[in-house]
């Protein structure tokens, strides 16, 4: 196994769109530049949640992959999101990741697996281990909350036991499990990176001892979450507290209800920014409101983006009369 550390800010991708729902390669081949800085290098995930990864073709996907490791030039690792509900199709999804130069995928449970075949050790064994050998890459778990699609600690650690296991991507959304998990896995395996997901306590969660911060939010603050990342392993507590207190307004406007808007309202964030082009997302998810558009700007500006000079000029043309009306 090609061997690969996922340590600090790793941001999910968003996945950006022309108004004909095409995938616009130059936008995505220039957020994944800015994420690569941003990050300082800590790593690009792609094919996930955040990038709508469940409206692309495997073409699609490939390329994206394709783009985000030729923009990443070796600076950061590519971890690729294998999403299906078919685990021949997973085994595809794996090996063109790999064949695009991923140096790991993040494999997510079968959407299936929600029915209770999360908690059931041979179905989850058996997936998990025929997409992991199919490839010569490092694999990520992907760790729901286990009300949903996540696995008991104790299953969690027999897919410790697949040799090319690099990473948990821990996202069970409250902490006294969290840190069951992750006492659990680094227990068993201290060389597997435990990696935070739970955009509603990156504090908490990251200074109990995660290797870092893989989070869709990343794709409009990346910077921040290494700055908090790197606060936290020096102790540094003030300096932490402080960069959370500019994560948090954001936290507030993303992660509201309905959940399934989460990713489109960074786009519109990142447009705001001037980072990228108009918000686009795929059907059936819908263009929002102006009333939340004018929620998320304030929760930009709140966070001191703007004011840290990241909004290009149009965007404060574009945007001026609706922040004013929040």
């Amino acid at each position: 196994m090609k061997p690969v550390i996922l340590r600090g800010s790793l941001p999910a991708t968003l996945c950006p769109f022309r108004p004909d729902f095409s995938v616009d390669e130059e936008a995505f081949a220039s957020h994944v530049r800015w994420l690569v800085d941003a990050s300082k290098g800590g790593g690009v995930v792609c094919n996930g949640h955040a990038g709508e990864v469940a409206s692309l073709t495997r073409k699609e996907r490939k390329r994206v992959v394709e783009v985000a490791v030729s923009e990443a030039r070796g600076k950061a690792p590519v971890v690729a999101g294998v999403y299906t509900d078919s685990p021949p199709e997973a085994v595809e999804f794996a090996r063109d990741a790999e064949a695009s130069g991923a140096n790991a995928i993040l494999l997510f449970p079968p959407p299936v697996f929600g029915g209770g075949g999360n908690r059931i050790e041979s179905m989850v064994l058996r997936f998990a281990q025929s997409v992991a050998s199919s490839v010569g890459i490092g694999v990520v778990i992907f760790q729901f909350p286990i009300a949903g699609l996540g696995y008991p600690t104790e299953l969690l650690l027999r897919l410790m036991e697949i040799p090319n296991i690099v990473g948990v991507n821990e996202g069970s959304d409250h902490l006294p499990t969290f840190e069951r998990n992750l006492r659990a896995i680094k227990k068993a395996r201290p060389e597997v990176s435990v990696l935070t997901t739970n955009n509603t306590m990156l504090f908490s969660s990251t200074a109990l001892g995660a290797d870092g911060i893989l989070s869709g939010s990343g794709s409009v603050v990346a910077d921040l979450h290494a700055e908090l990342f790197e606060a936290l392993q020096r102790g540094d507590l003030r300096a932490a507290r402080a960069v959370n207190d500019r994560i948090w307004p954001l936290t507030q406007v993303f992660y509201c209800d309905p959940p399934v808007n989460m990713h489109n309202r960074m786009k519109v964030a990142l447009e705001y920014l001037g980072r990228q082009p108009k918000a686009v997302v795929r059907p059936p998810l819908q263009p929002l409101g102006e009333d939340e558009r004018a929620r998320i700007i304030r929760g930009v500006q709140d966070a001191g983006l703007w004011q840290a000079g990241e909004a290009g000029s149009r965007s404060e043309t574009d945007y001026s009369a609706v922040a004013a009306a929040v």
